[in-house]
Parts: C-alpha cells; sequence; structure tokens
C-alpha cells in the first residue's frame, strides 16, 4: 500500500515524532483501528541496459504513473508500510507479468530497487539508503555500479577527490559528504585507468542526497546501451 508520493532523507528523524502522534490519536480510536505497522521509503529505478520500457507494480498497485520506465528512469520515492511486498514488471505494451519478485521491507528504512540485466536474466536488486550522515552545508553522495561487464569501477572528481575505488557489479558505497559546489564526475576502470564515462556540471547541493549510477554496457551489443553515468537526486 502506498502512504505518500513525498520524500525527505530528513523524514526519518521524525519516525519517532509519528509514532508518538499514532498513540496519542489512537487513544481515542478503539485499538483495532490503529494500524502501528512500521514505515519506508521505496524508489524504483530501470538499469537493464536496453531499449524495452516497463511499467512497475507493487503489489498490484502501478508505481510509474508517468508512462513506462525507459532505461535510466526512476520513479521517486514513495512510503509503503514494512512487511512482505511484491513486485511485478511488464513491458509498456502487454499486461502479462513478466518478472515477479518477492522482497521485505523494514521499518525506517529507505530502499532502491533497480531492475538489471535483459532477457530471461531480467531481475531486481534491492539496496539500502541509509540517510544517517547529513549536513546542512555539503552535499551526500554514494555510488552504485550497475554495468553488467564492468566488474572494478571508479569514481572521481576530474582533477580531484577519488570518490569510489574499484567498485564490483551489484555493489554500492555509503554515502559520504562532498563539498557543496558544481563538479565533473568521472568514471573509470580500476584495472586500466581509462575514463569510461563524465558527468559534467553536477550541482553537488547543500542538503541534498546524490546517487551516481553506473549502467549500460562497456561493450555494447545491438539494441544495448553503452557504459554511462546518472546523477538521481533526492531532494531535501
Amino acid at each position: 500500500m502506498t502512504i505518500s508520493n513525498s520524500f525527505s532523507f530528513k523524514n526519518l528523524r521524525f519516525f519517532t515524532l509519528i509514532a508518538i502522534l499514532m498513540v496519542v490519536l489512537g487513544a481515542s480510536c478503539k485499538k483495532d483501528d490503529v494500524d502501528e505497522r512500521g514505515t519506508s521509503f521505496v524508489r524504483f529505478i530501470n538499469a537493464s541496459p536496453t531499449y524495452a520500457t516497463y511499467n512497475v507494480y507493487l503489489d498490484d498497485v502501478k508505481v510509474n504513473m508517468s508512462g513506462a520506465l525507459p532505461f535510466g528512469g526512476t520513479v521517486n520515492y514513495k512510503l509503503y508500510y514494512e512487511g512482505p511486498h511484491t513486485i511485478k514488471l511488464t513491458t509498456a505494451s502487454n499486461p502479462t507479468a513478466i518478472l515477479d519478485k518477492n522482497f521485505s521491507i523494514g521499518s525506517a528504512t529507505n530502499y532502491s530497487c533497480y531492475l538489471i540485466e535483459k532477457g530471461a536474466a531480467l531481475d531486481w536488486i534491492v539496496m539500502e539508503d541509509k540517510g544517517d550522515v547529513f549536513s546542512t552545508t555539503e552535499a551526500m553522495l554514494k555510488f552504485v555500479n550497475l554495468s553488467p561487464d564492468a566488474n572494478g569501477l571508479s569514481l572521481r572528481i576530474k582533477d580531484g577527490a577519488e570518490l569510489a575505488t574499484s567498485k564490483p557489479y551489484k555493489s554500492d558505497t555509503p554515502y559520504q559528504k562532498l563539498e557543496a559546489k558544481k563538479v565533473t564526475l568521472e568514471l573509470v576502470h580500476a584495472n586500466s585507468g581509462q575514463v569510461l564515462a563524465t558527468l559534467a556540471d553536477v550541482d553537488l547541493k547543500a542538503s541534498t542526497y546524490f546517487t551516481i549510477l553506473a549502467k549500460g554496457y562497456m561493450n555494447p551489443g545491438e539494441n544495448e546501451h553503452g557504459i554511462s553515468i546518472q546523477s538521481i537526486v533526492a531532494a531535501q
């Protein structure tokens, strides 16, 4: 069940207050009228490196209301109750499910559900986005490697600091604080040192969480996307 479309990592700091309010409100209601389940934020990203587009359903409720998700398409964080859930995937043109996956949502946690691979290997990978690092004067950034044939990727600021080192496929980093400014990011093959992709003019705004996603193939075939990096922002 979807509860809300709005998201802020700072909302995690309000879960305790919400719980207290639920108790207060529950005092004036029948006990069985109060839903005491915890909640968490979940978002959905299509990192499957083909030109197909998809519809996504959580517990049979469509989540991508602005059109089928293309490669790199994102559904922003929504609030859901903790417990077991099912993600269903269909193509844009056919309502028949091509992928069903069960996963469990914990309480007071943020999740990103990434669609990966292609064809019969299509799958969801679920990663936690821990928002326990925060600053009002700095930006927060994490890196995710979902490039299927790039098993050791590093991320760095051009002419600056290295932000992630030799991350294997299907791995991520914790959030780290960075100076709030515009930067150019470089995706680097850890073994060869080759710059595989760049992302210019990334405006690292203070009090904002950024996910830098590596996606696509280093050696793409027909109807496959080449490697690139994408900035996904969770606004405060």
